[in-house]
């Protein structure tokens, strides 16, 4: 909860990147106003590009004079490019999150070099998109269970649970579940042998 933050967006004018950066940005607000976190850089990336989120983060580290605390990244690869960032910087503490779920983060979460990775299954994703576009033109959808507040207006929206990964999850969320299989996260060998 303290700490100088750096936020690695996707592509500037993409919903999603937006939309997560928002969820970022809401949720550090109360820590923000009141001193604890100082947003260092908020950069958007073209193409959600990991070589940019690596210079992003060595800008960062420039002007910080090596001195992050946490990096959230709205995917895997932008945070795969602060994890290069911060190993070649020598900074073994640094909070870093990405999105997606890659099989090369899920590694460097399992190695200590990445703190967590979110999964965003794409079954329950589709599953729910399908049921909303098809309960819509059935005529049967009259209210979503949640609204979004999106550019001052009230959004409905169907939520879809994410999971938070860390190393001791790995075995029942990623594997167990078919979402990645054992061979693809050799760092996590000894967690996946674990009952």
């Amino acid at each position: 909860g303290k700490g100088k933050y750096v936020l690695l967006a996707g592509q500037a004018g993409h919903s999603v990147a937006t939309e997560i950066t928002r969820g970022y940005e809401d949720t550090l607000a109360p820590y923000v106003a009141r001193g604890d976190i100082e947003i260092v850089m908020k950069q958007n990336h073209s193409a959600w590009s990991p070589e940019q989120a690596l210079k992003t983060v060595e800008d960062a580290l420039t002007r910080t004079g090596g001195h992050i605390d946490a990096i959230l990244a709205n995917n895997s690869g932008m945070a795969r490019g602060a994890v290069q960032a911060i190993t070649a910087a020598g900074l073994p503490h640094v909070f870093i999150a990405g999105a997606d779920a890659d099989a090369a983060n899920i590694n460097f979460v399992c190695e200590g070099k990445q703190s967590i990775e979110i999964l965003k299954d794409i079954q329950p994703l589709a599953r729910t998109a399908a049921e909303t576009a098809k309960a819509l033109l059935d005529g049967k959808m009259t209210a979503a269970p949640t609204t979004v507040a999106i550019a001052g207006k009230q959004v409905p929206t169907a939520a879809v649970r994410v999971e938070v990964v860390t190393a001791d999850n790995v075995k029942p969320l990623l594997v167990d579940s078919g979402f990645l299989r054992a061979d693809e996260i050799p760092a996590c060998k000894s967690r996946l042998a674990a009952k």
